[in-house]
């Protein structure tokens, strides 16, 4: 059976062999690549940890909460999603610019000259944007 493809020989090309370097160095870097890859199934990280996870809707987007833990009881479960949702109807009550009722809104609404009082958390909030804004440069 003959080829239709000419031989290296009928094309005249110079036929091109490995040099003592890469006989020596393929053969190297296919140990290495084996070597890494055994590393990294050995010492491979290990599976992660169950966790739960409660997830809902709020301030026009939704939010996930996940606790490393594995044996957590119904009853449990059921006051940490209370404890979530009641910490995140605080932000939106204090700091929502979608709620009239809100301490942001009612402050931006003060047009008196009289002292307007925060909650602890909102001047917070205020003292780390100032923070942020001169750091930044605005």
């Amino acid at each position: 059976m003959t080829s239709d493809k000419p031989s290296l020989e009928a094309t005249g090309l110079p036929r091109r062999t490995l040099d003592t370097r890469a006989k020596i160095a393929l053969p190297l870097c296919a140990l290495v690549l084996l070597g890494l890859a055994v590393h990294r199934l050995i010492l491979a990280e290990p599976a992660p940890r169950p966790y739960v996870e409660f997830t809902g809707r709020t301030m026009g987007t939704t939010y996930s909460v996940k606790l490393a833990e594995e044996d957590i009881s119904e009853s449990r479960r059921a006051q940490i999603a209370q404890e979530i949702e009641a910490q995140l109807e605080n932000v939106n009550a204090l700091m929502s610019s979608y709620r009239d009722d809100s301490e942001l809104v009612r402050f931006n609404r003060h047009a008196s000259l009289e002292p307007f009082s925060f909650s602890a958390e909102t001047m917070e909030v205020f003292e780390i944007a100032r923070d942020v804004s001169e750091m930044s440069g605005g």
